[in-house]
């Protein structure tokens, strides 16, 4: 294809997502003789450890990046892209060079009204599309970066796109090195060097923007009606409760840091702790990996537990998420609900006993007296008065619009002194 770059080596491939001089791990899985083996560094170190890459081994590189030294979703940090990993091989492609294929994928995108991806790459055996992000998405974005993740892979079902690719933890084969089941290498068949803004993405190919979202909720309006896992829910609903409980995780690892408990939490407070991040979690992930995440999850909230006794201080919570994966739905005040643990804000900060001071640093474990402030707040950052200031600055105006109309002026006449309508200046003059 002209005009475009095929000859990217590994470290320049890796760096258009990945950037050495940011904080935040990076995981290597290489086979070795026997089994696959996982290594992770720290992003400054990417270059140094590219280099020294046995290109003749299976090796598969993490395409986010991790706050910690592994690749769990509880640790996510940031990711720099998203994309689609197609297993052709699987579909009636199977014998269309890489070239080829891509050629018919760039049309199928242009036709479809779906933007092009920034470069492609040939595994050895399928093909993967990624979309450069002009910059990184912050783990704050984690769950809208999922639903772009399942748009993107519905929309190449018949290419053969994989869902079990779609998660922020995937490992994808490092340019230049073999695929051992083919003898292939691992190449880039396409590079545009286009970039992408995140949102820009996601208004693009999202069923409910951000702000739509935003005005239904503000609104009481309903949204547009999908159907997944046998969920007959809005798409904004669903959208919000995800995102609701991924922020409550953050919030409650924030809240740790902040008592000073980032060595445990402190006692009284540990299988609590570990059963609602648990329940927060149930609402991000798929349930057959949730026990590995809370494993990791128990870990930093319970250092000196055994593994057995994490698992029984959540064994209800994730046998819950099994049950809302598999269509299950309970009545609750006559309606049917997911059986997924819900908590509200005032339980979790009674519970956990959160003072006012810390609401201030939390997203969404707040009360309605923190809900208020912070609205009164971002209407002062607007320029909107306090209600006090607008009553006295209306009957100013009053004052003002009767002694104009005592001097004789019309209510056409005072209404251009005031800036307002005649309407308005008679309504002052007669009250």
């Amino acid at each position: 294809m002209p005009g475009v770059c095929h000859d990217l080596s590994a470290q320049e491939e890796v760096q258009l997502y990945h950037d050495a001089d940011r904080f935040g791990f990076f995981s290597l899985l290489i086979q070795n003789e026997k089994a696959k083996r996982q290594y992770t560094f720290p992003l400054n170190r990417m270059v140094e450890v590219i280099s020294g890459i046995d290109q003749d081994r299976d090796t598969w590189i993490t395409q986010a990046e991790f706050r910690r030294f592994n690749r769990r979703i509880v640790d996510f940090a940031r990711v720099g892209l998203a994309w689609v990993d197609l297993d052709y091989y699987n579909t009636d492609h199977i014998n269309s060079p890489p070239e080829k294929l891509t050629e018919q994928l760039l049309m199928y995108c242009s036709f479809n009204g779906l933007l092009p991806p920034s470069m492609v790459i040939y595994s050895g055996r399928g093909l993967q599309l990624k979309w450069v992000f002009d910059k990184p998405i912050p783990t704050q974005a984690l769950i809208r970066w999922n639903a772009l993740q399942r748009f993107l892979c519905q929309s190449f079902l018949d290419y053969g796109s994989d869902p079990k690719s779609c998660d922020a933890s995937r490992v994808f084969r490092l340019v230049n090195t073999v695929n051992s089941k083919s003898g292939n290498r691992c190449r880039v068949v396409y590079h545009s060097g286009e970039t992408y803004g995140f949102d820009e993405l996601c208004d693009a190919y999202l069923p409910v923007l951000r702000e739509v979202v935003r005005e239904n909720r503000n609104n009481r309006r309903p949204a547009l009606t999908l159907h997944t896992n046998n969920e007959n829910r809005t798409y904004a609903n669903r959208f919000n409760i995800r995102t609701l409980n991924w922020h409550r995780l953050l919030d409650l690892r924030k809240l740790c840091r902040m008592r000073g408990w980032e060595n445990g939490v402190a006692a009284g407070y540990q299988d609590w702790c570990l059963f609602l991040a648990t329940c927060f979690l149930a609402w991000s992930i798929e349930p057959d990996k949730l026990f590995i995440e809370v494993n990791t999850l128990a870990r930093e909230f319970c250092p000196a537990w055994k593994q057995g006794e994490a698992a029984s201080a959540c064994q209800s919570a994730i046998v819950r998420a099994k049950a809302a994966a598999n269509g299950k739905m309970i009545e609750f005040r006559g309606k049917l609900k997911s059986p997924r643990y819900m908590f509200s804000n005032r339980y979790l900060i009674d519970t956990l006993a959160i003072t006012g001071d810390e609401q201030r640093q939390l997203l969404t474990i707040i009360s309605s007296e923190e809900k208020k402030r912070r609205r009164t707040d971002k209407r002062r950052e607007l320029g909107m008065v306090d209600r006090q200031s607008y009553l006295m600055q209306s009957e100013q105006r009053r004052v003002e619009a009767r002694i104009r109309r005592a001097r004789g002026e019309s209510f056409r006449q005072i209404a251009v002194a005031l800036n307002c309508s005649p309407a308005e200046i008679h309504r002052l003059v007669s009250t």
